[in-house]
């Protein structure tokens, strides 16, 4: 992996073709950020779910441009929007619904304009889970997390077929709807928009991954489509999201990010008062006891994610 001058990171080239990546970063500051750090993170984890699906014809190189939405930094022309393949929205320290910094508000217009009417595939992370909902507010609402501050390794437990649906190549594990991540929020979503549709929980919080589709009938046809038995992601008749989002850290699963990201995130939230010393203490020997587990359950979510948005 390397670092170019102009805030695009790249990996090795693949005989899949480039995956060209626009990230949307909303953070600057430790520790969740700085921007390229996440973008390496991200890179790391894209990268594995790809040689994960062990094809040939998916063995991609990637791609991440950085824009700064605290910056008020976005492509100029739909032309150039259109040039990537997929969006990142990942995490901040703000909230979703704190209008009191400008570029929040302008981002969630940002969302409706360029990714949600023109349909173009997005993943959303923790802050981007939020804002993605609360960008349809009053319809989608991010708020506090009623059951207060979540860190830690978190069983996502699955109320969709959608992330079940493993291509061949990944470990398939059709009797297992659960999957163990890494998470650190302080807020959550509350309510989704009626083009979405909620796809797992977890025991405090009850929407911890989403679809977001071009039309409530779209959503209302996916949910009918998810009940038969015999739904395939790959279908020509399935309905398909054009963004998921996470409540989940999952680009925290690579050393680097393990290590520092997602354990100062959580020092970050002892220190702030928002958890206790013990709770931290244990939530980050949690956290290395459960590592191998996260880190297998992260990649097969990936790989399903990167079938869905069609990005391998």
């Amino acid at each position: 992996e390397k670092l170019s001058t102009n805030s695009v990171i790249s990996s090795d080239a693949g005989p899949g073709g480039v995956l060209r990546i626009m990230m949307i970063a909303c953070e600057q500051l430790p520790p969740y950020g700085g921007m390229v750090q996440t973008a390496n993170m991200f890179l790391h984890l894209l990268s594995t779910a790809i040689q994960e699906k062990k094809s040939a014809s998916t063995t991609k190189a990637i791609e991440i441009s950085i824009y700064n939405a605290q910056e008020f930094d976005y492509p100029l022309s739909s032309e150039e929007w259109d040039s990537y393949d997929g969006i990142l929205l990942p995490g901040s320290h703000s909230s979703a619904y704190d209008d009191s910094q400008p570029w929040i508000p302008f981002l969630r217009q940002v969302i409706l304009k360029e990714i949600h009417y023109p349909r173009r595939k997005a993943l959303g992370i923790c802050f981007g889970h939020q804002i993605m909902a609360h960008s349809f507010y009053p319809n989608g609402l991010a708020t506090k997390c009623s059951a207060g501050p979540q860190a830690g390794c978190r069983s996502m437990n699955t109320i969709s077929n959608l992330l079940l649906h493993y291509p061949e190549e990944s470990n398939n594990r059709p009797d297992d709807k659960k999957y163990l991540l890494y998470y650190s929020h302080g807020d959550m979503v509350a309510k989704l928009p009626s083009c979405s549709v909620s796809l797992a929980s977890t025991l405090n919080v009850d929407i911890v991954a989403a679809a977001f589709f071009s039309s409530s009938d779209d959503a209302i046809l996916f949910q009918k489509q998810q009940r038969n038995s015999s739904y395939k992601i790959n279908s020509q008749e399935s309905v398909l999201p054009y963004a998921i989002t996470f409540q989940a850290h999952p680009e925290f699963f690579d050393g680097d990010g393990f290590q520092h990201h997602f354990h100062n995130c959580v020092i970050g939230m002892c220190q702030s008062g928002a958890l206790s010393q013990e709770a931290s203490d244990k939530e980050l020997k949690d956290s290395i006891v459960n590592k191998d587990l996260v880190w297998k359950d992260t990649v097969d979510i990936m790989v399903q994610v990167g079938s869905i948005l069609n990005w391998f």
